[in-house]
C-alpha cells in the first residue's frame, strides 16, 4: 500500500521523469496515471506565447523535453526542490517551489504540478484555477491526451467548489478574502471557494470597514455584498452658563457649568435653569462635524423660585406646609361642660346633652 501511495504522489505531480518510474507504476497496475506522467516526462522548454484560439494540441510525432531538461537556472533548482519535497509528502512547500519555478519560467506544465499539490491539500478551488490556467497557458503545447485528462479532472473538482461573487460599494473599496487582498473589477470579484468558513472584509479610507463571515455548506452560487459606511465626524456642543446651573439637552441632563460634549448632528433643544434666575432655553442646529458654542445668559428672577435646587429638583413644599400647620396649630378649645337638666319632680334620671 505504501508503494502505491508513493506512486500516486509522484504521478499526480508529474514527477516520474524516468522509464523506471513508468515501469514502477505499471507494475502496480496504475495505468490510469499514464496521461499525468506524460505531462512531466515529455518536457518542453519555457514556452513562447501562443494565441489560444488558434492553438492546436501537439501531435504524437512532436516530442516534449522533460521539465528537468527544459528548465534552467533558478527555475530548475526550484523545480527539483519541489520534486524532493513532494516525495517527502510535504505538498504545501512543494507547491511553493513549483510556483517559484513557474514564476521564473512561465512553463505551463508546472501548473499541473501545482494543481496536484493543491488537490493533495484539499484546496480544490485553487486546483481548479491552476488547471484552468494549465489549459489556457499551455494551449498548443500540450498533447490531446494531456488536455483531455486535465478537462476530466476539472469536471470532477468543480462539483466540490462554490462560485462566489463579492460586490463592494463604493467600488474603490479594498477587498480582502480570507485575509488576502483581492482585486475587483467595477466593484466585483468572482472566484471559486472551497466548502467551509470564509472571511470577507472591505476597507476604504474615511469609512468604517465592512466585514462578513460565511459558512459554505454546499456548492450553490453565493453573492456577498460589502458596503463600508462613511465615518460621520463628531459634532460638538459647548454650553457656557452659571456654575451650578442645570443644563438639559433634548430632555436629558447635559452638564453643569461650562462643558463640551459630543452630540448627534441635527436640531437640539437646550434648557438651562438655576435658583433665583429665570429659566432659559434655545434651539440649535449642528451640521456634521460642526463645533458650536453657545452662552446661556440667565436673568435674575424678581420672585425667587425657592423650589429650584442646583440640579433642577423641586422642593417638597407640601410637606413643609403640613409641618407648619401642626407647628402653629392653636390649642383645641376645652370640651363644653355638660348641660345637666334638673329632674322634674316626679320624673327620675339625668340627661346629658352633647
Amino acid at each position: 500500500m505504501r508503494e502505491r501511495v508513493l506512486c500516486w504522489f509522484k504521478a499526480s505531480a508529474g514527477l516520474l521523469f524516468s522509464w523506471d518510474g513508468l515501469r514502477f507504476c505499471m507494475h502496480h497496475r496504475f495505468r490510469s496515471v499514464l496521461g499525468v506522467i506524460l505531462v512531466a516526462t515529455s518536457g518542453l522548454a519555457a514556452p513562447p506565447q501562443h494565441d489560444p484560439a488558434a492553438a492546436r494540441p501537439l501531435t504524437d510525432t512532436q516530442v516534449q523535453k522533460p521539465l528537468s531538461d527544459a528548465l534552467t537556472g533558478p527555475a530548475r533548482v526550484a523545480y527539483e526542490s519541489g520534486r524532493l519535497l513532494l516525495e517527502a509528502n510535504d505538498s504545501a512547500t512543494a507547491h511553493a517551489k513549483f510556483k517559484e519555478a513557474y514564476d521564473l519560467s512561465r512553463s505551463p506544465r508546472l501548473l499541473w504540478n501545482m494543481a496536484a499539490c493543491s488537490k493533495l491539500q484539499r484546496h480544490y478551488a485553487m486546483a481548479v484555477s491552476e488547471l484552468e490556467h494549465f489549459l489556457s497557458d499551455g494551449a498548443g503545447q500540450l498533447t490531446l491526451d494531456q488536455e483531455s485528462r486535465a478537462r476530466e479532472l476539472l469536471e470532477t473538482l468543480r462539483v466540490v467548489v462554490a462560485p462566489v461573487t463579492v460586490r463592494v460599494l463604493p467600488e474603490q473599496s479594498l477587498l480582502f478574502v480570507d485575509g488576502e487582498s483581492r482585486s475587483t473589477t467595477d466593484g466585483a470579484f468572482q472566484f471559486l471557494a472551497d466548502v467551509g468558513r470564509h472571511e470577507f472584509r472591505a476597507e476604504l479610507m474615511g469609512h468604517t470597514p465592512a466585514a462578513r463571515s460565511l459558512d459554505l455548506n454546499d456548492t450553490k452560487a453565493v453573492v456577498v455584498e460589502l458596503a463600508p459606511a462613511p465615518i460621520v465626524p463628531d459634532s460638538m456642543l459647548n454650553i457656557a452658563t452659571l456654575a451650578g446651573a442645570a443644563v438639559e439637552v433634548d430632555g436629558k441632563a447635559f452638564s453643569v457649568g461650562t462643558r463640551e460634549a459630543v452630540v448627534a448632528p441635527g436640531p437640539h433643544r437646550v434648557r438651562v435653569w438655576a435658583r433665583d434666575y429665570k429659566p432659559w432655553s434655545t434651539d440649535v442646529i449642528l451640521a456634521v462635524g460642526e463645533h458650536k458654542a453657545i452662552t446661556a445668559a440667565l436673568e435674575p428672577d424678581d420672585k425667587p423660585n425657592w423650589w429650584v435646587i442646583g440640579t433642577g429638583s423641586v422642593l417638597a413644599l407640601a410637606g413643609i406646609g403640613v409641618g407648619a400647620y401642626y407647628l402653629f396649630k392653636p390649642e383645641s378649645p376645652a370640651a363644653p361642660a355638660p348641660i345637666v337638666l334638673q329632674p322634674t319632680p316626679g320624673v327620675g334620671g339625668t340627661i346629658t346633652l352633647p
